[in-house]
């Protein structure tokens, strides 16, 4: 598994076969570009690069009555627990009443994915897939629905 301590960055890996490359690597950040029909390629690559640099917006929140910045590129993953959402960041912790649905609405053109019922994962952080679960950079493991996981590897597919 390649792991990279920056999940800002974007990989583009140039080369004359980037089906055969790619394999089964679906991150978000590794792209695979054909040398032979490189703008092609860059025009096909170019609304998963914006999608990359979004990241540095914020989503705010007022949490025990301060308003707090969150930028997207911090935030690991939203955790669903009873009727509250954990904002699972950089900075820590922060907890507000709010539906997952409409967090997901809100949070997927900033690279969040739906890995379960009750998570939203930063796709930016993960590091690797497993059958059930994914891993993220600082090795926290959340759990992932077959349903999901199908839903993920479609829309992957699609993408291409």
């Amino acid at each position: 598994v390649f792991v990279h301590d920056n999940p800002n960055a974007v990989f583009i890996y140039v080369c004359t076969d980037p089906k055969e490359i790619q394999g089964q690597d679906t991150r978000a950040r590794m792209l695979y570009i054909d040398k032979n029909d490189l703008i092609n390629s860059l025009e096909e690559a170019a609304p998963s690069i914006l999608q990359q640099s979004k990241q540095s917006e914020v989503y705010s929140l007022i949490y025990n009555g301060v308003h707090v910045n969150l930028p997207y590129e911090t935030i690991y993953y939203l955790e669903k627990e009873e009727k509250m959402v954990i904002f699972h960041t950089k900075k820590g912790e922060f907890h507000k009443r709010i539906n997952m649905a409409d967090l997901e609405t809100e949070f997927a053109p900033y690279g969040f994915l739906r890995v379960h019922v009750s998570y939203l994962v930063n796709a930016k952080h993960i590091t690797s897939w497993h059958k059930d679960e994914v891993e993220l950079i600082d090795h926290v493991r959340i759990p992932l629905s077959r349903a999901q996981k199908k839903k993920i590897m479609h829309m992957q597919k699609d993408r291409k």
